[in-house]
Formats: structure tokens, C-alpha cells, sequence
């Protein structure tokens, strides 16, 4: 998917003149400081080397000025206080006021020398940035800092949460979170450079695990993020809708920790406006960090622990708030529902004492989400210029889910009974490594490496078929057994990143070369009334064993109706970033992204019909070109009024659910077995499939005209 983007803005505002003041952004994890080192005349100093100090890791960088007097730092890490020393032959030592770096920024720190002579003092080069009035954009974009994370108030305390601060960010009455009115699924959400978003597009969140309301990683562990809706850097890629680019904490020299506990529950929250009070539920969370050096200036750790745990009765909850009531007068019981409560309970018993199946109960329910988050990093200064990074997160967490519709059509949901939901379980493992480094002069190279590990599957309480009993109001049913959608229900992704991006200066050029490759594993079983559906008219029917309707789905392949598919997707981008003139800097980029995957089945029956429909064919290897342009001019040179834009296009990834589809719906994989007549009705039995759902465990002899819908 492309889109095209152009935008322009116009920021005024006052600031105290300062020589330090940040321009286009640099490094996809990192920041950048750059500037120009001249004398009292302003003539370039070259090879005047320079120094900057991390104080809180000791990291340190240098590099050595061009004969233009220009200096670089890339991929620095974020954070500090740092300090920038410059000296030179002939002239004083300079040394700047400490200051700190944000994410994606280049800070601009021009410095002047004096000549050396007797009796005079260090050099001491000043300045301070507004993130705010920055030089640094160019596209709409938004920076989130530790002290926002930390300050703003958060109910279920998501890092996420904050993106709705963002004005071209849209949460209310949308599904999920809508950025520059794009679908939630087409945006994208790095966590130290590597994806951590819903690659296949079934959670409305957007994360993984999200159907599970799963926190991607403790908002104790994020440093800060932007949102970006227009970056017109190249490196920045995979999105239509809108880029969320966080990056964590690491250790530091001093060893330092938290710990937090929070509770909320029905009693701590007001009424609404209608006068009435919260249903009763209850969210517990706790855990702490922990940080510090392992080697003193060479190697740090940091880590968190994040466990969360809701409660929430059946009736709070949309999807399961229909309630067969507790007054019984006058058939009050089933007003709204159509299913009075001895009906239920004659389901139920029957079910017990006549099959041995226990189906739970009518009544309310609890649904519980457990969730918890385990998060560690290493950080390494391997020398002068060159730091090592490896991370690992880790998400466990679950959901029950109950639906009560009694009203359903298509033989589906129903009023459950309490054991006929399924409890929605997710684990996601996630290893990151991070190599930044210079290759002599004013080069500098990233490396970023990425491994997640995805696993959703839907667990049953029992696994016997699902059963439709008849209510007492026309059209409305009573649920037991495994849900419909449930019976054989996981997705495993695995995916891998490569990226790479080099950066080198030629005058007032800074050019970038790079490449991004995501390499993505999907295998989704998706097997539907597998164990089988079985209907009966009323209790009285269930009790004599005379269902009205069988359904079953049965394998049409050995090796099961699996969506089975790998997804490559290569990226390749150059660009350069260039002073026009004094206050006006100009990038351009072009970026080329090359989506490509395996092919569906080919059936040969479809192809040979009237629709001529070819399932095997497949876009793949088309290049989607993206070519950008954005601009920053201080028309005043001194940040009082600034002018940005670019145009641009951008191109993401689509859900993969709707490509795992074209690979599950070709007609070969599966087949649905409909019997409503009782020559063609099997003997009712509570016995599911072994296995994948590939042996019918039918009494085949008393199945004599079976309807099949491929």
C-alpha cells in the first residue's frame, strides 16, 4: 500500500539565541551532534579534534574536524549529560555546559577558538535546544519525553497511551488508534529499531498479543518515543499511517531501581453521569526496575519487571453483558435474553447427569487477563566510537472470553454457558542487538538485528463440540461446548530484521546509504467447527439424543486446512542532507521497498470454471518506489520563526491475515459437512476428532446423503 503525503507548516516563536540549536534528525535509535569549529575570524579550524563525553556511561566519541572546519557525531546514544571538548594546535581548549540528547535528534554545536596565549582562560562553548522550535522536523511529528511518560496520568499505565496527545492522532470511536486517518493496521511501531506491532492484523491495539490486551513492554522500561505522521527521512519506512519510534532505558554508572505497586477497583472510581456506579472489577500492578554498571564506564545492565492482573465480571464486557436475570416472577428472568433460567438449568443438569459434560453455569461470570512483562538489556562501550546493545523482552498473558448473544444466526455464539468461551493465550519473545561504530574519519555505520517470536492460540475449557439447545422465545439459543471459531485456533509468526545504514559527510552533504530486510514466517490454523456443531430444537430433544442439525469440518490434505506461508521484504534507500544556504537544510531521499512470498495452491477446478479464477496467482516482486523531500529554513537565523514541509510518498506492509486468506480459501483446503436430515443424522455423541480434526470419528454407516460446501 502507497501513500502520498505532502504537508507544509509555518512555526513562529521567541527563543533566547543560543549557538547550539538542533537540525535534521539523525539515527533511527540514536541522536547526532554536528557544527563547524572556526577562529576569532571566523576562518575554519581543521583537524581540530573533538571529544564527546557520555558522563553517565563513559562513552566516549572524537573525531576530527575537515578542512572546512565540519565535524560529525552519528548514532549517539540518547540520553546524557554530555560534554563536547575541542582542541586544537594553536588555540585554547574549548569545553560546552553539559547537555542532553533526545531521540532523532542532530544538534548543532558551532564552536569558535581562541589563539593561544599567555595567561588566558579555556575556551567555554554555551547553548541549550528547544525541542519544540527545532530544525530537527520537517514532517508532522511529535516527540514524547521521560517526563511526559512519567508526569501525564494513565489508567492502565500502556506506553502507548500517550499517543493520543498527538493532534493528527484519532482513539474515540475508531477501532484501535487512528494516525493521520489511516486504519490502525497500517501503522508501525519500532522498540530499539525493531517492529513490535500486530504484523498480521487481528488485534485492534496493533501490538502483538494485542487481543489479549497485552502490554508490549512496561512503560517503566521506555526512555521516550516520537510519533512520526511524515518523516521524510529514507530510514524510516513500513507505515502509511503513522510511525511509533521508542527506544528503552539502559544502565548507567550509578545503580539505581524502582518499585511500584498500583490498584484500581470500582470502589476508586466516581459515577457516571446518569448516577450510576462502575461494575465491580478490579486491576492490580505491580513490579521495579534495577540498573547500574557491571563494569565501571565499559559494560551497564538494565531491567524491569511488569505483572498486571484484571478481573472483570461478564456483564461489563459488550460482548458477554446479556444476563439471564435473577427475578423469576412473571418470566422477568428472560426479559431481553428470551431464555428463562429453568431452562438453563434443565440444560445444564442434562448435561451432567445424561452425558457427563460439565457446561458451566448461566450465571455471571469472571473474566480474568493476567499479564505480565520481563524486560533486560546489556549495554557495551567496546571502545572509542563503537557501542554493543543486546536486549530481550519477554510478554506473557491471557484473556477469557465469553460471548452471550442468545439471539445469533449462522449457528454461532448463543448464550454461552460459562465453560463454552475460550481463553485467548499469548507469548511474545523478542531479541534485539545493536552495533553502532566509525569507520574512520567522519564515517559512521548502524547495525541492527531483530528476532521476535510470536504464539497465539485460543484454549477450550473442554474440548467436545459445541451444542445449540433451543430457548424459550423463538430464534434464541443455549451455548455448551467449544466455541464455534475456537475449535483449532493458533497463529505462530516468526520474523527477522537486518538493517544497516551507513553515514558519511562530503562538504555540507551528509549522505546516507542503507538497507532494511524483514524476513517474516506465518502459520495460522484456522479450522472452524472442526470438533463439530450440533443443534437441538429444545432440553427435551437433548435428552432423547434427536439433534435437527450436524455441522463438521473436515481436512481436505494431509497435512490439515494450515495456512503455511513465508513473506520477504527487501529494502534498499539512499539519501543526502544538505546546507543550501545559511539557516536552510534540504533533505532527499529515495527509498525502494520489495515485497515478496510464496504462492497459494493452484485448483485446477476453479481455473477450468465459468469464473476462471487462478488461485496460484499472487502479486510479489513489485517494487515500491518511495521518493521524498523536506526542507527546515530558519528564515531569521535565529529560530524566532521557522518554516518546514516536504512531499512525499510512503509505503507499509498489509495485514497479513488478509494475504493468509488467498492461502486458506482456495478450495483445496478444507470442506463442511451439513446433515438436517434425520436419514443423514449421525448418533449424537460428545466424542471430538483426533488430532487436527482430519478423522471424522463419524458412524459413516448412518450418514447416507451429506451436503458438502467447499
Amino acid at each position: 500500500m502507497k501513500r502520498f503525503v505532502w504537508s507544509i507548516g509555518v512555526l513562529a516563536g521567541v527563543l533566547v539565541f543560543a549557538p547550539a540549536r538542533a537540525v535534521t534528525a539523525q539515527g533511527v535509535t540514536s541522536a547526532a551532534v554536528a557544527g563547524r569549529v572556526t577562529d576569532e575570524s571566523g576562518a575554519p579550524v581543521p583537524s581540530a579534534g573533538l571529544t564527546l563525553v557520555n558522563a553517565s556511561t563513559g562513552q566516549r566519541y572524537t573525531r576530527r574536524t575537515a578542512e572546512d572546519g565540519r565535524y560529525n557525531f552519528e548514532n549517539v546514544a540518547v540520553g546524557g549529560p554530555y560534554t563536547l571538548q575541542t582542541r586544537a594546535l594553536g588555540f585554547e581548549a574549548a569545553r560546552s555546559d553539559p547537555f542532553y540528547l533526545t531521540l532523532g535528534q542532530r544538534l548543532e554545536v558551532d564552536v569558535s577558538v581562541k589563539r593561544a596565549a599567555v595567561g588566558l582562560e579555556a575556551v567555554t562553548v554555551t547553548g541549550e535546544a528547544s525541542p519544540l522550535v527545532s530544525r530537527s522536523r520537517t514532517g508532522a511529528q511529535t516527540f514524547v519525553s521521560d517526563s511526559i511518560i512519567h508526569r501525564l496520568p494513565t489508567l492502565s499505565r500502556n506506553f502507548t497511551d500517550f499517543i493520543v496527545t498527538v493532534p493528527q492522532v484519532v482513539s474515540s470511536g475508531v477501532p484501535g488508534t487512528t494516525l493521520g486517518g489511516q486504519n490502525n493496521r497500517f501503522n508501525n511501531i519500532q522498540i530499539d529499531g525493531g517492529v513490535n506491532n500486530d504484523l498480521f492484523g487481528l488485534a485492534a491495539s496493533g501490538v502483538p498479543g494485542g487481543q489479549a490486551n497485552v502490554h508490549p513492554i512496561s512503560v517503566e522500561a521506555v526512555r521516550e518515543y516520537q510519533v512520526l505522521i511524515a518523516p521524510y527521512d529514507v530510514r524510516q519506512g513500513s507505515f502509511t499511517g503513522g510511525l511509533v519510534n521508542a527506544v528503552t532505558k539502559s544502565g548507567t554508572n550509578e545503580f539505581h531501581g524502582s518499585a511500584f505497586a498500583f490498584l484500581q477497583n470500582q470502589s476508586l472510581v466516581g459515577k457516571d453521569t446518569a448516577d450510576k456506579k462502575a461494575a465491580d472489577f478490579t486491576q492490580s500492578q505491580y513490579g521495579g526496575t534495577f540498573g547500574g554498571p557491571l563494569i565501571r564506564d565499559r559494560l551497564h545492565f538494565f531491567g524491569s519487571v511488569d505483572v498486571q492482573h484484571r478481573e472483570t465480571p461478564s456483564t461489563a464486557i459488550a460482548a458477554s453483558a446479556q444476563q439471564i436475570g435473577s427475578d423469576t416472577t412473571g418470566g422477568q428472568d428472560s426479559v431481553g435474553v428470551g431464555i428463562r433460567q429453568v431452562t438453563a438449568d434443565r440444560v445444564t443438569d442434562i448435561l451432567r447427569t445424561v452425558y457427563g459434560f460439565d457446561p458451566g453455569t448461566w450465571r455471571e461470570f469472571q473474566i480474568g487477563n493476567p499479564d505480565k512483562n520481563i524486560f533486560g538489556k546489556i549495554t557495551a562501550q567496546l571502545g572509542t566510537n563503537s557501542q554493543l546493545e543486546g536486549s530481550y523482552n519477554f510478554v506473557d498473558a491471557n484473556q477469557d472470553n465469553l460471548i452471550r448473544n442468545s439471539a445469533a444466526t449462522g449457528f454461532r455464539d448463543g448464550y454461552e454457558l460459562s465453560n463454552s468461551g475460550y481463553n485467548f493465550r499469548t507469548q511474545t519473545n523478542t531479541a534485539k542487538a545493536k552495533w553502532t561504530s566509525a569507520l574512520g574519519g567522519n564515517n559512521s555505520n548502524e547495525l541492527l538485528l531483530g528476532y521476535q517470536r510470536i504464539r497465539d492460540k485460543r484454549a477450550l475449557p473442554n474440548a467436545v463440540p459445541l451444542i445449540f439447545v433451543g430457548g424459550d422465545r423463538g430464534g434464541t439459543n443455549i451455548a455448551a461446548g467449544a466455541e464455534r471459531f475456537s475449535q483449532g485456533n493458533s497463529l505462530d509468526q516468526d520474523i527477522y530484521e537486518v538493517t544497516d545504514n551507513f553515514t558519511f559527510s562530503k562538504g555540507t552533504h551528509l549522505l546516507t546509504v542503507g538497507t532494511h530486510n524483514e524476513f517474516f514466517h506465518f502459520f495460522n490454523v484456522f479450522f472452524p467447527a472442526s470438533l463439530g456443531v450440533w443443534s437441538f430444537a429444545d432440553t427435551a430433544a437433548l435428552r432423547a439424543g434427536t439433534p435437527n442439525r450436524y455441522e463438521r469440518a473436515v481436512a481436505l490434505r494431509p497435512e490439515g486446512p494450515n495456512t503455511d506461508f513465508d513473506v520477504r521484504q527487501l529494502g534498499f534507500y539512499a539519501q543526502d542532507q544538505f546546507t543550501a544556504r545559511p539557516g536552510l537544510t534540504i533533505t532527499a531521499g529515495l527509498r525502494a521497498d520489495i515485497p515478496s512470498m510464496d504462492k497459494p495452491t493452484f485448483n485446477p477446478t476453479l481455473d477450468s470454471s465459468a469464473l476462471n479464477i487462478n488461485t496460484g496467482a499472487f502479486p510479489s516482486g513489485n517494487i515500491l518506489w518511495s521518493p521524498r523531500l523536506g526542507f527546515n529554513y530558519d528564515l531569521h537565523g535565529d529560530q524566532s520563526t521557522l518554516l518546514r514541509g516536504g512531499i512525499g510518498i510512503f509505503s507499509g506492509r498489509p495485514p497479513y491475515v488478509w494475504v493468509s486468506n488467498a492461502f486458506g480459501n482456495t478450495g483445496r483446503e478444507q470442506a463442511t459437512l451439513t446433515c438436517t436430515t434425520a436419514p443423514t443424522m449421525p448418533a449424537f455423541n460428545l466424542e471430538a476428532p483426533l488430532g487436527d480434526g482430519r478423522d471424522l470419528r463419524l458412524p459413516l454407516h448412518e450418514v447416507h446423503q451429506p451436503v458438502l460446501h467447499q
